[in-house]
């Protein structure tokens, strides 16, 4: 984190409740992960999006990475969708600005052009709302929420006509499942 407290116009949160940004930056720690980020009022008209550490299944040389993921939890568990990376060193400017992330998050029109940058520290993120209209709501995500991750779990195995081993994955929420070859 000092890279991030030697400014003296930062306030390190550890997220105990919700902090509301309007101008403000603020910085995290990364024991406070993942965190939800609610650009917007808090009226319907907002963009939910979470935050988590990059978990990789082979973490590798990368196993003390703090690369960040963001995502729209509404639509990354029912449909086609993606999500952006935060690596450590790097900045993200989320917003209806930033090309990119217009078809990936589909904001509404509550979100500013320029909203909201994230700065990956390495040991704390930076959010720095960008005098936007409405705000921005940091939180850390509680136990109902963090419901809306995907969690894989083999509730079946046995053997597809082509003599491969055939699995059924329980998808946590929205509560599909899907089947592969292994």
């Amino acid at each position: 984190m000092a890279a991030i407290s030697r400014s003296s116009a930062v306030e390190v949160v550890t997220l105990q409740e919700e902090t509301h940004l309007r101008g403000q930056k603020v910085a995290v720690p990364f024991k406070g992960l993942p965190i939800q980020l609610v650009l917007g009022p808090k009226d319907g008209r907002h963009k939910k999006l979470h935050l988590y550490p990059d978990r990789p299944l082979d973490p590798g040389p990368r196993q003390a990475s703090q690369r960040l993921i963001v995502f729209d939890p509404e639509r990354y568990f029912s449909g086609i969708s993606g999500l952006l990376t935060l690596d450590p060193g790097q900045r993200l400017v989320l917003g209806k600005a930033e090309s990119e992330q217009k078809n990936l998050l589909h904001y509404p029109k509550t979100v500013s052009s320029r909203h909201l940058r994230l700065d990956n520290s390495g040991d704390a993120l930076a959010c720095k709302d960008l005098h936007s209209e409405f705000g921005t709501y940091v939180s850390r995500l509680e136990a109902a929420e963090q419901g809306e991750r995907l969690i894989l779990c083999v509730a079946n195995s046995y053997s597809c006509s082509n003599g491969c081993l055939k699995k059924t994955i329980a998808v946590r929420n929205p509560g599909k499942i899907a089947e592969f070859c292994a």
